[in-house]
């Protein structure tokens, strides 16, 4: 689906699954549509970015992640699966590397949200709460946190997005990775709205948790409460299979879990619950309320609405596990014996079979004759199961007239669409509407995924190993482009496209008209090359690589190419609006900045081992020929303090040498036998940018990342989720001036770039000789000649004048 950061076809077969949000009415946002509307855009982003920024804490305690501060004291809001996973003694890291001591407070566990109180007095930097739920489709919003962990290095990363859906959770495009959980979501106002909770594998699906949530339990919460309890924490919990959501004031069924509690007792999409065991239900928060008391194996009545008609079904509650053991082992057995009915595909077309007979029956089945074609008989099962599931609803016969040659279909409907794709492997496109029916973007996950299981080696091959492709047809996003096109346009003579063997591997950026570029270096592999620049190809040629930077010098044989704009400030502001065009001129990207522009080199490394003897911090072993060895430090030295600050337990010792980069000088005072001693001495380095192969894999769930993603001596960080095939071209401002130029896709949603200050002597090697660079004398040589030629030409015009008046 489209996305403001990503481009408009995703492949949906690996999404991960989350617990369902019951979605609500929510106005739309105006659509852009005027420059204007970017301009006023950019100056809100940079207004709030760096107070949210600086309220945008760690947490860690045996485990970690991201809060919020909310109020002078040190109030902060975080996500209860964040303390829930804290072991230890509990820290808050500001944005500067400052460690504060905290405690656990409450939480409505539930829903993913807690309180933690900094116990040192102070005032610290805070931000302030929206006051309510108010929202809107499409609304712009920013994400930040701390992915991967705290970085003393880096500021909490700004991330811009939009609000897709509002129900028991925020669902957005601001798409956040592992560290982030429990930072804060903004509004433009810089007001809070949510709190990061969990990701899928799409960059669109992203779920917060609502600001309503500690409003409406604020203090409870405060005097350490804690309400409910975290449904993945449990081994186990009782199912019940069936999702609802509010439409119109009612609360009505969107979907049913083949072979689940709900399913076997009769509950139908479609269906509106009016009553859960006798009480009113009048919204879906109510039913979640009523049913979080339900335990495994437990009977309970739930009242529906279906067709006018009141329905009771009597409900028992089942075992997750089980259920989910039971379902897996249905498909294992179907995967293995092909020629065993498949009872999921029985239930999908009695599923859809029921929807379409609901307007038919409504209506009076005995008064029409109902009309279908071949199409639709096939999807239904036949014939014979469209009579027998009428007079099963009905208690009594139909008349169906068998499909004709003229007979016309009326438009598909959204499980129509899915299922031709997935026959034929042609992209499908879904309106937003269209999108909900299938149960939005986690629902149509599940189908796909189900789908996918299922298929054949025929199947699959038509509709391609990673799964259908989709499309989102959104207003919006369209409208946005359309926008923003104006300003990429102007780069389309400038950006190149680098093909190897036919194959596009790399954007280039002009910049002479005499055929110099610059591109990121790591893609292009061979000597022999085409540069492609607005419409014509040219042979390339590599003429030096930069391997620290990942940056390449080309030239083609051409005279008349157009170089970039280059903007006339090298500065940025947090939160700055940037695009990235592609060699055609379209936009490829819309993001923000993210960091301001910072040293990515190695970090310091001390090269030992240590632990805690009868507390105190002590060296265990050494890493041969390692800084700490250098330096003097033997095993069996007592650490006492790194800088003048007290040294600290293992862990947080190791985060603090982190801090710094290789070749920093540190100062370590220990004791040796009684004997005080303070060495000073240089850290060794490492590659920065090593994290677990969980993270990094969570980071490659949307496309994989460039080779080079650490070591730089100067980047900007944005959020526009580049492929490495995408890197090379320029970063542009509002005014389409190149800021920089794309180097590295670095994470899940952070692209590097080099910035015009880094890129400056690269420039100079090709740029013509400007008088600037003329040595002075050169230039008063060059004025004095000039003085001659004309005196000599005085003289000259003066014997021209004698002669000719003799």
């Amino acid at each position: 689906m489209n996305s403001i950061i990503s481009k408009g076809v995703l492949a949906l077969c690996a999404i991960g699954m989350q617990a369902g949000s019951l979605a609500a009415e929510i106005e739309e946002s105006p659509l852009p549509q005027k420059f204007s509307d970017l301009e006023r855009l950019n100056q809100e982003l940079i207004a709030v970015s760096q107070t949210c920024a600086d309220a945008t804490v760690g947490l860690v305690g045996g485990g970690a992640g991201s809060g919020v501060i909310v109020s002078e004291d040190g109030l902060v809001l975080t996500a209860a699966h964040v303390v829930n996973a804290m072991r230890g003694e509990l820290t808050v890291i500001l944005p500067d590397g400052t460690r504060l001591p905290a405690e656990v407070l409450g939480g409505e566990y539930t829903r993913d949200a807690a309180m933690v109180r900094i116990t040192k007095k102070g005032k610290y930097p805070h931000v302030d709460l929206a006051e309510s739920d108010d929202y809107s489709f499409n609304q712009w919003c920013l994400a930040l946190g701390h992915p991967g962990g705290f970085d003393v290095k880096r500021t909490p990363p700004v991330r811009l997005g939009r609000i897709l859906s509002v129900g028991e959770f925020i669902e957005t495009d601001c798409a956040v990775v592992s560290g982030d959980s429990g930072g804060p979501l903004f509004n433009i106002k810089g007001q809070l709205i949510g709190i990061n909770a969990n990701i899928g594998a799409s960059l669109s699906d992203n779920s917060h948790v609502p600001i309503s949530v500690f409003h409406d339990h604020w203090e409870e919460m405060l005097a350490g409460k804690k309400i409910g309890e975290r449904p993945s924490s449990r081994r186990d919990r009782p199912a019940v299979g069936f999702r609802v959501l509010t439409e119109e004031d009612l609360v009505k069924v969107e979907s049913v879990a083949p072979g689940s509690p709900a399913a076997k007792a009769g509950v139908r999409k479609g269906d509106v619950v009016t009553a859960f065991d006798g009480e009113k239900v009048t919204s879906q928060e109510k039913l979640l309320e009523l049913m979080r008391g339900l335990g495994i194996g437990e009977k309970f009545v739930l009242t529906v609405d279906r067709n006018g008609k009141s329905k009771d079904l009597n409900i028992r509650t089942v075992s997750l596990n089980r259920f989910l053991k039971q379902r897996d082992a249905e498909v294992t057995k179907q995967t293995n014996n092909p020629k065993e009915p498949n009872k999921n595909k029985e239930q999908e077309q009695t599923a859809a079979l029921d929807l379409f007979l609901d307007d038919y029956i409504n209506g009076g089945a005995e008064k029409k004759q109902l009309k279908l074609t071949e199409e639709q008989l096939k999807k239904f099962g036949g014939m014979d199961r469209v009579l027998a599931r009428i007079a099963e609803r009905t208690g009594s016969n139909a008349r169906v007239r068998a499909p004709q040659e003229d007979t016309t279909p009326g438009p598909p409907s959204a499980l129509e669409l899915f299922e031709e794709t997935m026959r034929t492997g042609k992209v499908l496109e879904l309106s937003p509407a269209q999108l909900g029916e299938l149960g939005g973007n986690k629902g149509l996950a599940r189908r796909v995924r189900e789908r996918m299981a299922n298929l054949s080696k025929v199947e699959r091959a038509i509709v391609g190993e990673k799964g259908p492709r989709i499309r989102l047809v959104d207003p919006f996003y369209d409208a946005l482009i359309a926008t923003v096109r104006p300003i990429t346009a102007q780069a389309h003579p400038s950006v190149a496209e680098i093909l190897v063997d036919d194959s596009p591997v790399s954007l280039a950026t002009v910049i002479t008209s005499d055929g110099w570029l610059l591109t990121s270096d790591e893609n292009i592999t061979k000597n022999e090359f085409t540069v492609r620049i607005a419409g014509k190809s040219y042979p390339g040629k590599r003429m030096e690589s930069f391997p620290e930077r990942n940056l390449a010098l080309l030239r083609v044989q051409a005279s008349d190419l157009s170089p970039i704009e280059w903007s006339p400030t090298t500065t940025f502001d947090l939160g700055q609006l940037l695009f990235t065009p592609s060699h055609t001129g379209e936009p490829m990207g819309i993001g923000v900045v993210s960091v301001l522009p910072r040293p990515l080199k190695g970090i310091g490394l001390l090269g030992l081992r240590s632990g805690l003897i009868d507390g105190q911090l002590t060296v265990d072993s050494l890493v041969k020929e390692g800084a700490a060895e250098k330096g003097g430090i033997l095993p069996g030295d007592h650490l006492l303090s790194l800088n003048g600050k007290p040294a600290g337990d293992p862990r947080n010792f190791a985060r603090r040498i982190q801090g710094f980069s290789g070749g920093d000088e540190i100062t370590i005072e220990l004791e040796r036998e009684g004997v005080k001693k303070t060495l000073q001495f240089p850290l060794g380095s490492r590659p920065a940018g090593s994290h677990s192969a969980a993270f990094i894999k969570m980071n490659e769930m949307s496309g994989p990342l460039s080779k080079k993603v650490s070591g730089y001596p100067l980047v900007l960080q944005h959020d526009m989720p580049l492929s490495p095939e995408q890197c090379g071209g320029p970063i542009l401002n509002l005014q389409g001036q190149c800021l920089g130029i794309n180097v590295a896709r670095a994470g899940r949603v952070k692209t590097y770039a080099l910035p015009l200050e880094e890129l400056a002597p690269f420039l100079q090697k090709v740029a013509p000789t400007k008088k600037d660079d003329l040595d002075e004398d050169d230039i008063q040589a060059v004025r004095d000649l000039i003085d001659e030629v004309q005196e000599n030409l005085s003289d000259l015009q003066e014997r021209l004048e004698l002669l000719e008046a003799r």
